[in-house]
């Protein structure tokens, strides 16, 4: 009949079934009404789907959704995929009220999902270390267990190399 009703709290699996299925105008639908309820607290989720599923309409929509409410994301990023915490942060649309907010929610990150160093090291390179207060470099980052190591000091001395020679 071209019309289907079911509990909103279906809409990730109708998604998933309609993709499997190739039911099209079922899944276009359903890629709509989850973009329109995008917010931080699912946005992580959301982009997974749309990358999974190959619906780059609702992975590039929950992931603007994501840069909009980094500082939301809360407890979902710290599940989030290394890939995409270092897109988040090595992305110029990243609006959050400041640097050292972005280095400790990637700290939390790293602390929980504890990845090999070279993968975190990659996504501390984007990080934006001069434009982070002299006291959190020197009270925070500089003395952070994970950045205790040849590569990591490396890292930030590269980091602050330009701001240091002006």
């Amino acid at each position: 009949e071209g019309a289907c009703c079911f509990d909103e709290s279906l809409l990730a699996p109708v998604l998933r079934a309609a993709h499997y299925l190739g039911v099209a105008p079922l899944e276009r639908a359903a890629v709509v009404a989850l973009t329109e309820r995008l917010s931080p607290s699912n946005a992580l989720t959301a982009w997974t789907w749309g990358e999974e599923l190959e619906l780059p309409e609702l992975a590039e929509a929950a992931k603007e959704t994501a840069l909009r409410g980094f500082e939301e994301l809360g407890e979902s990023l710290l599940g989030a995929p290394l890939a995409q915490v270092e897109t988040l942060v090595a992305d110029d649309q990243l609006e959050t009220s400041s640097e050292e907010s972005v280095f400790s929610a990637v700290a939390l990150v790293a602390e929980k999902q504890r990845p090999a160093e070279a993968a975190l090291l990659a996504v501390l390179r984007h990080l934006r270390f001069p434009l982070m207060r002299r006291e959190f470099l020197e009270q925070t980052v500089r003395p952070w267990p994970l950045l205790q190591t040849v590569a990591g000091q490396r890292l930030l001395l590269d980091a602050m190399m330009p701001a240091m020679c002006g």
